[in-house]
């Protein structure tokens, strides 16, 4: 769920990111993961390589290396037989992250700041966790089209002698002017290698209602549509990103003086899964009395109560939940009152092991929200409100 953001792209990659320096490749044997692994592996300087295959078709793969005159830098080759190569420079840390086993439904690439491309359709940013599936869910992105290379070049006209490409050796970061970049990826155009994709196939960007420019909001637009104050927001910029929807969004576009832009959506679905990361708040005039420390072994156990449950209470064709009995019933309501953050795998869990078992996920969901409400020992309003708003924040998301 983690993404970082490169650099840099390479003179020799399909795929243009738009806004990046062009840095000469010409070094590197992109056509060879084995190659860019063993670039990176000796023992000269700290240095790494690594690629990794496609375990049903090994003509897709991915290869990292560190950069052996800049050791701040590392490559990321990713290679598939339908869309081509690209060809990226991160930050060293920033590479090891985005290095991965490529599959046929991986992302081919990263635009607007965490936008991904799976070869046929775009998504929005990865925030959203299930625990059934123990990955984050793909939400595509409405009415979205690929702007390829030929289109970028006739919008943006740019003059190939006027292009600039850096060296590795002594590069250093940076944004480049929409007018440049124009230039820049008419001199890119000139230098397609024999095997490199037409133009009409390169992938520079994507355009979708949610990322026009009018749509986009600022650093303070941000803070008021999610209730945050500018200092929240600025230190959420800064977290890690180990922690999940701990680090804000990455900014979508940036205006022409550099100031960051975000897509609406993104902001609400990284709050909500903010919000189901730490629920405490939705339940918290729930809580009430001494509470029992739980843990995983508790969460394990409690799941195989609820699926032996559902066996024994299945009727076939029936279209509401199973009964799990009452002490069951105030086991799970307990878990949810006192315990908001193990709700979450706990829920993820049943769903897993009854899909596994079975059960059609409707089952399931109702025989957890039937079993929370009935082990709930008050029913007022306001307690069945805060309740139903738990429990579609924690049930796995691909189940609702």
């Amino acid at each position: 769920m983690r993404v970082e953001l490169p650099v840099a792209n390479g003179l020799r990659t399909d795929h243009p990111v738009p806004g990046l320096p062009f840095v000469d490749d010409r070094h590197l044997p992109i056509e060879d993961g084995e190659a860019i692994q063993a670039c990176g592996r000796h023992e000269r300087n700290s240095g790494w390589g690594r690629v990794d295959y496609d375990a049903s078709d090994r003509r897709r793969w991915m290869a990292f290396t560190s950069e052996q005159s800049n050791l701040r830098y590392g490559w990321v080759v990713q290679e598939d037989p339908d869309h081509g190569r690209s060809v990226l420079l991160y930050e060293i840390d920033d590479a090891i992250i985005m290095h991965d086993t490529p599959h046929p439904e991986c992302p081919r690439m990263w635009r607007a700041g965490g936008y991904w491309w799976n070869g046929q359709q775009w998504h929005r940013p990865p925030v959203i966790f299930d625990a059934a599936l123990e990955e984050a869910i793909p939400v595509p992105v409405p009415d979205a089209t690929t702007v390829d290379a030929a289109r970028y070049l006739a919008a943006h006209l740019g003059t190939p002698s006027r292009g600039r490409v850096e060296q590795v050796t002594d590069f250093k970061p940076k944004m480049v002017s929409e007018t440049q970049w124009a230039h820049d990826l008419a001199y890119w155009a000139t230098c397609r290698p024999d095997d490199g994709l037409p133009l009409e196939w390169c992938v520079v960007d994507l355009e979708a209602p949610e990322l026009e420019r009018s749509a986009l909001v600022s650093r303070w637009g941000a803070a008021r549509l999610l209730g945050m104050s500018l200092e929240e927001v600025d230190n959420a910029r800064h977290a890690s990103g180990f922690e999940r929807a701990g680090r804000f969004p990455w900014p979508q576009r940036y205006t022409r003086r550099q100031q960051p832009r975000w897509a609406k959506p993104v902001l609400l679905e990284w709050a909500r899964e903010r919000q189901r990361a730490n629920p405490e708040s939705v339940v918290e005039h729930l809580q009430c009395g001494a509470t029992l420390p739980p843990g995983n072994s508790l969460a394990h156990t409690i799941s195989s109560a609820v699926l032996q449950e559902m066996r024994d209470s299945h009727t076939p064709g029936r279209t509401r939940g199973c009964s799990l009995g009452v002490p069951l019933e105030r086991t799970l309501c307990w878990i949810v009152v006192e315990h908001p953050r193990l709700a979450e795998q706990l829920f993820g869990d049943i769903v897993r092991r009854a899909r596994q078992a079975g059960f059609a996920d409707h089952t399931t969901i109702h025989t957890l929200r039937d079993a929370v409400f009935s082990g709930a020992t008050e029913t007022n309003d306001g307690k069945r409100e805060a309740l139903h708003e738990f429990l579609n924040l924690t049930l796995p998301p691909s189940a609702l």
